[in-house]
C-alpha cells in the first residue's frame, strides 16, 4: 500500500509539474490587453489634407465626461477641428464604450437604428478571422504581431499590431494598434494610409497624460504638439445663457447677453450624438428655436460664438 501510494504521488507530482509548466508557459506567452480608453483621459491628434474643403487640417479627439444611456456608461468623445484658414469647430463625435473582457470597442447608434450599438474595434480576433463593422464593412485579419511596419519604419511594441485588409478597397492595408486604434484616424478604422501621398494619418495618441504613440513622417507635423491640457486650453470659455421652458413642446427660448449670443451658431443633437438641427442666433436679448419637428425625448443643444470663443451645451426635453 505504501509503495502504491508513493507511486501514485510520484505520478501525480509529475502531472502537477507538467500542468504547472504549461500554465507558466501560457501565461508567459499570453499578452495583457492594452485598453483603448484611459482611466482619466484619452486623446488622439490627427492630420487631414482635404484640399477640396479647407486645406490641411488637424483634428483633436478627446474624452470629456460620461453619459449613461439605458443604464450603460459611455465615454463622450468630442473633436476640435482646426483648418489653415483658422476655422475651428467643436463637435460631439459620439458615445463610446469599451468591453475590456471582450477586448472590443462599441459606439452607440441612433435611437432609430436596428441595433443599439455598432462594433468599432475588435482586438480579440486571430489571423484569418473576419471582422464585420456594421453592415457593409468587412475586414480580413491577415496577421497579428508586436512589430509595427509602417511607412518605411519598423519598431517593436508592447501592444499587439493588427494588419487587416478591407474587402472593398484593393491593395489597402489597414493597421490597428491595440490601445491606440487605427493609424488613419481613431474612428475611421476601416481605411489605410497611403504612405506615398499621406493625406490622412494619426499623429499622436495620449492615454492618461502620457503620449503612447507618435508618427512624425508628415511634413510640417514632425513634432507632437498634443498635450493633455491642449484640448482644454483650446476649448471655449462658458457662454452664460438661460434655456426655457424645459420640458418644451413647440419652442425653446434662449436668453442672455446679446453681445455674446449675437451671431452664435446652434446645433441640436440626440443623446447619441446625431445632429438634428442647426442654425444661427440673432442679436436680440432673447431668441426662440422651433422644435415642433422633434419627437418627444431628450436632446442636447450646443451654442457656439466663434468670434469670442464661447460655448454652451445644455440638455432639454421635448414633451408632447
Amino acid at each position: 500500500m505504501v509503495l502504491k501510494f508513493r507511486t501514485k504521488n510520484v505520478t501525480m507530482n509529475k502531472i502537477f509539474l507538467l500542468l504547472s509548466t504549461l500554465f507558466f508557459i501560457s501565461n508567459a506567452t499570453a499578452q495583457e490587453y492594452t485598453p483603448f480608453f484611459g482611466e482619466s483621459s484619452t486623446g488622439w491628434y490627427q492630420y487631414l489634407d482635404a484640399a477640396d474643403l479647407d486645406g490641411k487640417m488637424t483634428l483633436t479627439f478627446y474624452t470629456d465626461g460620461d453619459s449613461i444611456v439605458d443604464g450603460i456608461t459611455y465615454h463622450k468623445v468630442y473633436y476640435d477641428l482646426a483648418g489653415e484658414t483658422d476655422s475651428i469647430e467643436y463637435q460631439l463625435d459620439g458615445l463610446y464604450r469599451e468591453d475590456i473582457e471582450e477586448q472590443k470597442v462599441y459606439a452607440l447608434n441612433a435611437e432609430t437604428a436596428l441595433e443599439r450599438e455598432k462594433l468599432v474595434y475588435d482586438f480579440s480576433k486571430s489571423a484569418g478571422d473576419t471582422i464585420r463593422l456594421g453592415v457593409n464593412i468587412e475586414l480580413l485579419l491577415d496577421s497579428v504581431s508586436n512589430t509595427l511596419h509602417f511607412c518605411g519604419q519598423s519598431m517593436e511594441l508592447e501592444s499587439q499590431v493588427y494588419y487587416l485588409k478591407n474587402s472593398a478597397i484593393e491593395d489597402s492595408t489597414v493597421i490597428w494598434i491595440e490601445g491606440v486604434g487605427s493609424l488613419t484616424s481613431p474612428f475611421l478604422q476601416y481605411s489605410g494610409v497611403n504612405c506615398d501621398s499621406i493625406t490622412e494619418a494619426l499623429l499622436c495618441k495620449m492615454t492618461d497624460e502620457e503620449i503612447v504613440y507618435h508618427f512624425n513622417e508628415v511634413e510640417g507635423f514632425e513634432d507632437c504638439p498634443f498635450e493633455v491640457s491642449s484640448s482644454n486650453e483650446s476649448r471655449p470659455e462658458p457662454l452664460e445663457l438661460k434655456l426655457f421652458p424645459n420640458p418644451a413642446t413647440s419652442r425653446i427660448y434662449i436668453s442672455g447677453d446679446p453681445n455674446e449670443l449675437g451671431k452664435s451658431t446652434f446645433k441640436v443633437y440626440s443623446l447619441t450624438g446625431q445632429e438634428i438641427k442647426r442654425g444661427v442666433l440673432d442679436y436680440s436679448q432673447q431668441t426662440e428655436i422651433d422644435v415642433t419637428n422633434l419627437n418627444s425625448g431628450a436632446y442636447m443643444i450646443e451654442i457656439f460664438n466663434k468670434e469670442k470663443n464661447l460655448l454652451s451645451i445644455k440638455k432639454f426635453i421635448i414633451a408632447q
